[in-house]
């Protein structure tokens, strides 16, 4: 059976996200938004400037992904190498997802395990459905400039339309990432494996940080705390500096992930992806499922059953 997004979700990610469907109208605005040919703007630009990796084109590293979507339970999006210094990975799209890489990121990773927890990663966006508004976001953060080329505005007027709803998203942009590394973990089996990762795309080339002390991080991660933690002041400083950031810092991200890897529920977790024990899920809406259940409790759906029951 396949992971289940609910499985893994960080608490705080699922509450942000749980606000951003509440908003009136938000969702059918945003699909609006997407079927004007966001998803086709992003697929052209792909395909005429990066190379699409497949089965046939460089398929050391495209064999990488498909053992992934598989224990997932997600169709495998299309996978493209862009040629960049920097190392980043990227997942654009919602009914066709788009995973990119950088040339940067492959330098950077110590082995194929490690590239593949950074393919985890993307890959629990995507059944996290995180991708859909992210890609609303990207389109956000630059929407109040474009508008105001066609209408003018008062900047004092538009930014007061703009900044709240770009920090929401980028709060709950933050806290997806938080799931999305927990996906990376559940998948390796190892939550050390995706912090290693994390660190080189910190700290730069597997060259240089070959031989990085995850012990030594995780002082350096509790030093951080005691200076955030002892501090009104400078624990407010720390929410500033992130707050219109899409990502947590290093330290956060680490914390988490470290804390996740201990915890019961991951070693269970593990357990039973290796084992293929995992339960019933609604194909509809992804649900996690009774073993005598019919009707899925969120959506309503009618669950299939093979012949055998």
């Amino acid at each position: 059976m396949a992971l289940n997004y609910r499985d893994f979700i960080h608490p705080e990610d699922a509450v942000a996200l749980e606000k951003l469907q509440s908003l009136a109208g938000f969702d059918k605005v945003m699909s609006w938004m997407m079927e004007l040919g966001v998803e086709e703007y992003c697929q052209m630009l792909y395909m005429s400037n990066h190379i699409r990796l497949s089965s046939k084109q460089l398929p050391k590293i495209y064999n990488l992904l498909p053992p992934i979507c598989e224990k997932f339970g997600i169709d495998v999006p299309d996978f493209y190498l862009q040629q960049h210094p920097q190392p980043s990975a990227v997942t654009t799209g919602d009914k066709r997802c788009f995973i990119v890489i950088t040339s940067g990121l492959i330098e950077s990773v110590e082995d194929s395990r490690e590239l593949q927890s950074i393919l985890a990663h993307e890959c629990g966006h995507i059944l996290c459905r995180h991708v859909f508004y992210s890609t609303m976001a990207e389109i956000l953060a630059g929407f109040g400039y474009e508008l105001n080329r066609w209408i003018p505005i008062p900047t004092v007027i538009l930014e007061k339309l703009e900044m709240p709803l770009q920090l929401a998203m980028s709060y709950w942009s933050r806290k997806s990432e938080l799931s999305a590394d927990r996906a990376s973990a559940v998948f390796t089996g190892d939550a050390n494996v995706s912090a290693k990762a994390l660190l080189r795309l910190t700290a730069g080339s597997s060259k240089i940080t070959r031989e990085v002390n995850i012990d030594e991080f995780a002082k350096q991660v509790a030093d951080c705390d005691n200076l955030k933690l002892n501090s009104k002041w400078r624990k407010l400083l720390s929410g500033y500096s992130v707050m219109n950031e899409s990502h947590p810092f290093a330290d956060a991200r680490f914390k988490e992930l470290m804390s996740w890897g201990k915890s019961e529920k991951f070693v269970k977790l593990c357990e039973a992806l290796k084992s293929g024990a995992l339960g019933r899920t609604c194909s509809n809406c992804g649900a996690a499922l009774e073993a005598k259940q019919r009707f899925c409790r969120f959506c309503g759906s009618k669950i299939q059953t093979s012949r055998k029951g």
